[in-house]
């Protein structure tokens, strides 16, 4: 796989509709949290982290609302360019009665996005869709088929039918089981290129994806497999990392996954690196964590928060398992070196 750059990012949570408020959430834990209109089976209101886009957006418009605020803030006043085609990680929407091709007119439908329908594609595999996602955008931008591209994100854990569907499996935390995990929702989006110079937010150096089998026989073996395999393609040594960001959905089983795996190698040849895991003050969001951890992780490094490269490790719905390694953006190329013989003489005596 080439090199991805990240050249704009922008995102929508529970904390706000910036993607400053959404990394300053990995601190602020959980009190973006509310009750949402939903019951859980010990008759409880159900606890979640809806985004500030309003109660009266509801169903699978949020979905739409979600990517809209996303890729505008992507946007800003940052980057003009001719339109782009989108490529989108997004849930199951049969729920909904819908599907991708739905969601996708939607986005093209609204006059003011720069969104090329030629080519854009919706993935509606919920978690798993990031490695295709990612080797559908490297493989148009490797032809030369597509300049640069959006990379969406986009889900809502806390639209009803979702929900009643999560509440009724037993998974949401409560009162009555505090192993689940907590329902959020978010869009994130990213432009990628092939652009990777000093221009660029962060590089996607490297990705690796282990679907398990028998060689693996846990879930924390496969997702140790496709760190090593990220790495590897990146060139990056476990020991330089500087944070390894966790998409997990922040219930028990996730996180004893992501403790397990931080024991083998190669993560554990990193005890220096900071963990982050989003979904502890954003709650789950499904299809839109993966391109959601990549912009976190792009932002800190463009801001020079991290300043070593950063491995991102994504969970899916099944068994198999997915990572990134994010390096920041080349320097600049040095200044060629002076003729020394020009130095001597503007530096020595004036021999007049």
């Amino acid at each position: 796989m080439r090199a991805l750059a990240i050249e704009a990012m922008g995102a929508v949570t529970a904390v706000g509709d910036n993607l400053p408020l959404s990394v300053a959430s990995i601190y602020t834990n959980a009190r973006h949290f509310r009750t949402l209109p939903a019951v859980g089976p010990d008759g409880r209101p159900i606890i979640g982290g809806p985004a500030a886009i309003g109660d009266d957006v509801r169903g699978i418009d949020r979905l739409r609302v979600l990517a809209l605020m996303a890729l505008q803030e992507c946007l800003a006043d940052r980057f003009s360019q001719p339109p782009l085609p989108a490529v989108i990680c997004a849930p199951s929407l049969e729920p909904f009665g819908r599907d991708g091709r739905w969601l996708l007119q939607r986005l093209l439908d609204d006059a003011d996005l720069a969104i090329d329908p030629d080519g854009s594609q919706v993935f509606t595999t919920g978690r798993g869709a990031l490695p295709d996602a990612l080797a559908l955008v490297e493989q148009r931008l490797a032809s030369g088929e597509w300049p640069a591209c959006f990379l969406v994100g986009v889900d809502s854990l806390v639209a009803p039918s979702r929900l009643a569907r999560e509440v009724a499996a037993g998974r949401v935390a409560g009162p009555g089981n505090a192993a689940g995990f907590i329902p959020g929702e978010a869009g994130a989006a990213l432009v990628l290129s092939l652009r990777a110079d000093a221009g660029s937010a962060a590089i996607i150096a490297g990705v690796g994806r282990c679907d398990g089998g028998v060689a693996f026989n846990t879930a924390a073996a496969v997702l140790a497999a496709a760190a090593e395999q990220a790495l590897a393609r990146a060139g990056v040594a476990a020991s330089s990392l500087s944070a390894i960001c966790h998409d997990g959905a922040g219930d028990w089983r996730q996180l004893e996954e992501m403790s397990v795996a931080d024991a083998r190698p190669p993560l554990s040849d990193a005890p220096q690196a900071q963990r982050l895991i989003p979904s502890i003050s954003l709650g789950d969001v499904g299809a839109a964590a993966g391109v959601l951890s990549l912009a976190i992780a792009g932002l800190l490094l463009a801001k020079g928060v991290v300043q070593w490269p950063v491995l991102t490790m994504f969970s899916t719905d099944g068994a198999s398992r997915a990572a990134a390694v994010l390096e920041p953006p080349a320097p600049p190329a040095p200044d060629p070196p002076r003729n020394d013989r020009l130095n001597d003489a503007q530096s020595g005596p004036d021999v007049d």
